[in-house]
C-alpha cells in the first residue's frame, strides 16, 4: 500500500514556505528563530523575588539570590545596564530582566517581594510611588539603601495605610558582602519581615557557628540609626573596620538570640 504523501512547513514571521512533498505518516513542524511558542508552564510559572537598582551592589545581591536557589527579575531606570547585565554576569541564571515597571511586577508570585538598591532619597519615593499603584495589600518593598530614618518611618506609615508592607533594610559588607554574604538588619513590621527572613538568612554572611548575620531590629527606622556608624567606616576607606564592625554586628545578633 503507498503511504499518503504528506507537506512540509516553515513558519517564519508570519510566512508559510511550504518544502518538497515527502512520503510518510510522520510529519515535522520547523519552527524558525523569530518565532517563539509559550509553553503554559514557563507563562504560569512566577519569580521568587524581584531587585531593583543595576549597581554593583544590586546585581551582586541578585547573584547572591540566584546562587542560594531563589528566581530573580530584575528592573532598571536605564534599560541598557539591565540588557548588560542579564547579557553578561547574569547570563544563564535563573534571572529575568525586564524592561518595564509593569512586566517587573507581573512577573512575581504573590505576596510580591521587592528590594529596592537605589540612592537614598527622591528615587527610593519615586519608585514607591510607580509601584504602589501595581501591588496588592500583604505585598513587600524592601529599601536596601542607607535611607534617613526618618523618612523610612515616613514611608512605613504611608504605605500600611495603603495595606503595603515596607522595611527598610541595612546591607553591611560592600560589594563583596553582597555578592558572597552580607550583614543584614531589617527594621519594619514584624509581619514584613517575616515574609523575607528565610532569604535573608540563607544570604547572609555566617558567624563562624554557622549562624547568619541577620536579626529583626525593630520597627520602622529603627536600623538606620544602628548602622550610620558603619557607612562612616566604609567611607572612610578603612575596610579592615568595616570588617570589625561587621563580625561585632553578628556576635551580638548571636548574644541576644535574635
Amino acid at each position: 500500500m503507498e503511504r499518503p504523501s504528506l507537506n512540509i512547513y516553515k513558519f517564519s514571521l508570519g510566512r508559510i514556505q511550504q518544502s518538497e512533498p515527502r512520503t510518510g505518516y510522520n510529519f515535522v513542524v520547523s519552527l524558525m528563530p523569530s518565532v517563539a511558542l509559550i509553553n503554559k508552564e514557563d507563562e504560569l510559572k512566577k519569580v521568587n523575588i524581584g531587585l531593583i537598582g543595576m549597581e554593583v551592589m544590586g546585581t551582586n545581591l541578585a547573584l547572591n539570590m540566584e546562587s542560594k536557589g531563589y528566581s530573580v527579575t530584575v528592573f532598571n531606570r536605564t534599560a541598557l545596564k539591565t540588557e548588560t547585565f542579564a547579557k553578561g554576569r547574569a547570563k544563564g541564571k535563573d534571572i529575568l530582566p525586564t524592561y518595564t515597571i509593569e512586566d517587573f511586577v507581573s512577573a512575581l508570585e504573590s505576596p510580591k517581594k521587592i528590594m529596592l538598591m537605589v540612592k537614598a532619597g527622591k528615587p527610593v519615593d519615586a519608585f514607591i510611588e510607580k509601584l504602589v499603584p501595581l501591588l496588592n495589600e500583604g505585598d513587600l518593598i524592601i529599601d536596601g539603601g542607607n535611607s534617613y530614618y526618618k523618612d523610612t518611618m515616613r514611608r512605613n506609615i504611608d504605605l500600611a495605610e495603603k495595606g503595603i508592607l515596607y522595611i527598610g533594610t541595612g546591607v553591611s559588607g560592600g560589594e563583596e558582602g553582597a555578592l558572597k554574604g552580607p550583614a543584614l538588619m531589617p527594621g519594619g513590621q514584624l509581619e514584613a519581615y517575616a515574609l523575607i527572613e528565610e532569604l535573608f538568612r540563607h544570604i547572609a554572611a555566617k558567624a563562624a557557628d554557622g549562624l547568619p548575620c541577620v536579626s529583626y531590629i525593630g520597627p520602622h527606622g529603627a536600623l538606620n540609626r544602628g548602622i550610620i556608624q558603619a557607612h562612616r567606616c566604609k567611607s572612610s576607606g578603612r575596610p579592615s573596620l568595616c570588617l570589625l564592625y561587621r563580625a561585632s554586628w553578628c556576635r551580638s545578633f548571636r548574644k541576644d538570640g535574635s
